[in-house]
């Protein structure tokens, strides 16, 4: 007898979804502080020159964009991008790329760890999504396994998540992708293909058993 596999979906009011100028202030202001880098006055001992002090930002952004988004390549990468606009100057953010939607993700080979947003992330994004919409689109897993076999993955529920689909109700979560999103923090579904970019938090989502 084979198992059945549960599915959720997220029940989201449109008035309630907010756009991404709203969506990247709520960004802002969750940043955390983490160790950052370079060289500045001591804050406990005057004269003391720290080689490493606290800086506000995210060190890890995990990006899932859905299967078939490719020609929203540009919008989202200027997402991408603002997002590095929000973190201090001397944290290096490590960026994880992956498309969802087929049994597996497909993940960049490796992920960028630098200061400032790279021009060729919207090439990567185009190619990972790629085109031909289907839907639903069910998100299994936000393992990237690959970096995970390399000795480079570090936890997902340690950073920001981002997860752009054509709409809410197009993409489906696996019961262990709902149960990690509803424990993490800072996590974001970001609808990019309807007529304005739209959005929601996931820390305290609304999901529901399909079917």
């Amino acid at each position: 007898m084979t198992d059945t596999i549960m599915e959720y979906k997220i029940q989201a009011d449109p008035e309630q979804l907010q756009p991404w100028p709203a969506l990247k202030k709520k960004l802002s202001t969750s940043a955390p502080e983490i160790p950052g880098g370079g060289f500045r006055q001591s804050r406990r001992v005057q004269g003391m020159i720290d080689c490493h002090s606290l800086a506000r930002g995210y060190s890890q952004l995990f990006i899932y964009i859905q299967k078939g988004l490719g020609a929203y390549a540009v919008e989202i990468s200027k997402m991408i991008k603002t997002i590095y606009s929000i973190k201090d100057s001397d944290i290096r953010l490590r960026l994880y790329l992956a498309a969802f939607g087929d049994p597996e993700l497909t993940v960049h080979p490796r992920p960028y760890t630098t200061y400032g947003y790279k021009t060729a992330t919207r090439t990567i994004v185009e190619n990972l999504a790629g085109e031909g919409i289907k839907t639903p689109c069910l998100l299994d897993t936000l393992d990237m396994n690959p970096y995970l076999k390399a000795g480079q993955y570090r936890r997902a529920d340690r950073g920001l998540i981002i997860i752009f689909a054509s709409a809410l109700e197009d993409v489906r979560f696996s019961e262990t992708a709902m149960e990690k999103l509803s424990r993490q923090k800072n996590s974001y579904i970001v609808a990019v293909s309807g007529e304005e970019v739209k959005g929601a938090l996931l820390r305290q989502p609304n999901f529901e058993q399909e079917g």
